[in-house]
């Protein structure tokens, strides 16, 4: 009985992976790597308001290091949840330095009313997941639901700075996370058989000439992503720096 139960458990978590693989290839275009600090692709802020925050962002990272950007969609390409979006996203960009992981990703959706903050590892301490969900539900939401998406970025945007700065502290006590140990999967023979399907989807990807496809999969933080590396990217002098995220923050929705 118990042993069926395991088989039971194990089909599930297949189902669960297959499912989750062929979402990601409605969020390929997402993994591309955005021009700006500032990115609003469904026009729900003003273009002044916008290139001010693209230039104050940018200010920022240069004296700081902290790289923050923000991700306007107008929706969801896919039926992935906004967290694992976030995390592909984040990955995929390589946001913040390699040697200390402070980058910010404010990710919007604008026809689902959603919104994520992703955190990098540097930066958890700083702007931690009960902050993270502060500054949406405080700052931001009240601001969408009065019709004011220009103040909502601006305020938001604003209080993340403060908070990687530690000007913005958090006063809400919190639990810390337990993360699931992902290595005690991967060493198990059920990840060694969903790592041989991921080796073999993307040999099959690469013989038909589309290797890009997939390159949002990740595991823990870490990342395989198929579009090159951060020096690629062009942000208008600007390049993601070899951060990761571990799937800190939080969202909401207004």
């Amino acid at each position: 009985m118990i042993v069926i139960n395991k088989m039971n458990c194990y089909a599930a978590i297949s189902c669960v992976f297959f499912l989750h693989l062929f979402s990601l290839q409605g969020a390929e275009g997402l993994l591309t790597a955005p021009k700006n600090y500032f990115n609003d692709e469904a026009g729900l802020v003003s273009p002044q308001i916008g290139a001010e925050l693209n230039t104050e962002l940018a200010a920022f990272d240069q004296k700081t290091s902290n790289q923050i950007v923000v991700m306007i969609e107008p929706s969801v390409p896919s039926t992935s949840s906004i967290d694992d979006l976030a995390q592909q996203m984040y990955s995929a960009w390589h946001l913040g330095t390699k040697k200390n992981s402070n980058g910010v990703l404010l990710l919007v959706f604008a026809k689902e009313k959603t919104i994520r903050i992703q955190t990098g590892y540097g930066l958890e301490a700083a702007l931690p997941d009960a902050l993270c969900k502060r500054i949406i539900s405080e700052v931001m939401i009240p601001l969408f639901q009065k019709g004011d998406a220009n103040q909502a970025f601006i305020d938001g945007v604003t209080a993340i700075m403060k908070a990687t700065a530690g000007e913005y502290k958090n006063d809400v006590p919190h639990k810390k996370q337990v993360r699931f140990p992902w290595w005690h999967l991967l060493f198990s023979p059920l990840g060694f058989f969903l790592m041989m399907i991921i080796i073999s989807f993307f040999r099959r990807q690469q013989s038909r000439g589309n290797p890009s496809i997939g390159g949002g999969l990740f595991m823990g933080g870490t990342g395989l992503s198929g579009g090159g590396t951060s020096e690629s990217n062009d942000w208008g002098g600007f390049s993601g720096g070899g951060g990761a995220s571990g799937g800190g923050g939080a969202d909401g929705s207004w």
